[in-house]
């Protein structure tokens, strides 16, 4: 039998947060993301983050057909949810899941970013041991897979991957 090791959100938390003002725009995002390979980034004014971008809010911009100029205030996810960096992994996964997020803010005591998890640091750093009570890979797989036709248009593959809250999609 395997032992979880204790572990915090400080342990794994990236601390180098990328983030932009209220005031940036769709595009602006989407190029930084792009730019340094990362899923999500903070909304941030005054020092104060304020929400989140990820992939999943420029997915549902692009299908909503919003101009490239669209501030990312609006588009953001917020409230923004966040835990300290000292609470172990097991209850931040919770919280993750409990709140359906894949990206969980960490705190400093004195309120400030001090870093983000990702469900993929989850990943990384629980491995197997966090998915214990899955049985099978049939447990954790999607059973409805979304598929495109290969002449498809983009169009057509951001609103099947809207639709079914997917982040990938088959042809």
């Amino acid at each position: 039998m395997h032992t979880m090791p204790s572990s915090t959100l400080g342990d794994i938390m990236t601390s180098d947060v990328r983030s932009l003002p209220p005031q940036a725009t769709l595009e602006d995002a989407a190029k930084l993301m792009a730019a340094e390979h990362i899923s999500s980034l903070l909304v941030i004014a005054d020092g104060e983050a304020l929400g989140i971008v990820t992939e999943s809010n420029i997915l549902r911009a692009l299908h909503a057909r919003r101009p490239r100029e669209t501030r990312l205030d609006v588009i953001m996810s917020q409230p923004l949810i966040t835990a300290p960096s000292d609470l172990d992994l097991i209850s931040a996964r919770r919280l993750v899941e409990e709140r359906n997020i894949r990206h969980l803010v960490v705190k400093n005591p004195n309120g400030t970013v001090a870093g983000i998890v990702s469900d993929t640091d989850f990943r990384i750093r629980l491995g197997t041991a966090a998915f214990q009570h899955l049985r099978t890979l049939e447990g954790i797989m999607d059973r409805q897979i979304p598929k495109l036709p290969p002449d498809a248009l983009l169009d057509q593959a951001i609103a099947c991957m809207v639709n079914n809250a997917a982040d990938y999609r088959r042809r």
